[in-house]
């Protein structure tokens, strides 16, 4: 997808992001945006699994000024159990939530944007007696 403005063209990656989770998500999966662009939840028709819309109350020192306890937000999200969890750049503390329930799917953008697809029963390989 590509956006113009200003007589220049860039890449619309989130409008990419979402048509890939789009065509990679069964139905009854979710995604949760993480400190991503949001509009990803719009572009999937589907909720936010939180009341705080702005990544940005729960990546960095503004969610103190509102009060957001951040890592137990994070927790309760993922307590959902979403199919997938999109990273830009870093956000360490959902990273180190992550690591034991999510592989890494894909990337965009140079691998600046990280897709994480939940790990599924599945997905783990049976021991063979």
């Amino acid at each position: 997808a590509i956006n113009s403005h200003k007589n220049w063209f860039q890449t619309d990656y989130p409008r990419e992001v979402a048509e890939y989770l789009e065509d990679n998500m069964k139905p009854d999966e979710t995604v949760y945006t993480g400190n991503y662009r949001h509009i990803i939840y719009y572009l999937l028709r589907q909720n936010s699994p939180t009341k705080y819309v702005h990544p940005t109350i729960l990546t960095t020192e503004l969610g103190k000024a509102f009060r957001v306890n951040s890592l137990q937000e994070i927790r309760k999200i993922l307590a959902m159990k979403p199919s997938y969890v999109i990273i830009e750049k870093s956000y360490q503390a959902l990273e180190r939530e992550i690591r034991t329930s999510y592989i890494a799917d894909t990337t965009f953008r140079n691998q600046q944007i990280r897709i994480f697809k939940r790990i599924s029963k599945a997905m783990i390989p049976q021991k063979t007696k």
